[in-house]
Order: structure tokens, then sequence, then C-alpha cells
């Protein structure tokens, strides 16, 4: 159920101390996944810095995995200053 998988992601994201950076929460179309990640990233945001993407084939970027990367440091960018001022130095140094 929603409650059980938001239990378990809550008690994930405070054990990342274990290595276990990355949790994949995957089903079918309409089974609620991004209802669940809304709310846990709701519940985390006033304590975590958090981002989010969504793989969805109805909508052409996002399918493409090389947006994942940007669209991730843009998110980072927007939510920490100083991981603003890291974002933009590693844009202008790879991209000029």
């Amino acid at each position: 159920t929603r409650k059980k998988i938001l239990a378990r992601l809550g008690k994930w994201s405070t054990q990342l101390h274990l290595n276990r950076r990355v949790f994949v929460l995957h089903g079918r179309a309409g089974m609620g996944k991004s209802s669940i990640v809304h709310a846990l990233l709701r519940d985390l945001s006033p304590y975590y810095i958090t981002t989010s993407f969504f793989f969805n084939r109805g909508i052409e970027e996002c399918v493409d995995p090389y947006r994942l990367a940007p669209t991730l440091a843009t998110q980072l960018a927007h939510a920490n200053e100083e991981l603003h001022s890291l974002v933009a130095n590693a844009v202008r140094k790879h991209f000029g």
C-alpha cells in the first residue's frame, strides 16, 4: 500500500550512510508512483535538499536519459546558493 511504501522510503532516506543512495520505484502506469515520490519529497524538503526526475514515455523530454543530469543539476543549483556556485563553475568549465 501507499503508506507502507512511504514508510519504507522514509526509512531508506534516514539510512543513506549505508551506501544505498538510489531507490528505484517502479511499476505500471497509474499505480501512484509519482504521488508517492512527491509526498516523500514534501516530507523530506525541510531537512534535505531534494531533487526528482520522472521518466515518462508519454512526454518526449522525459524519455531522454541525457536530460537526467542537467535536470538534477539545475534543481540543486536552485535549491542552494553554494551548490549554485559549484554547478555554475562546472558548466563554465565544461561548456565554456
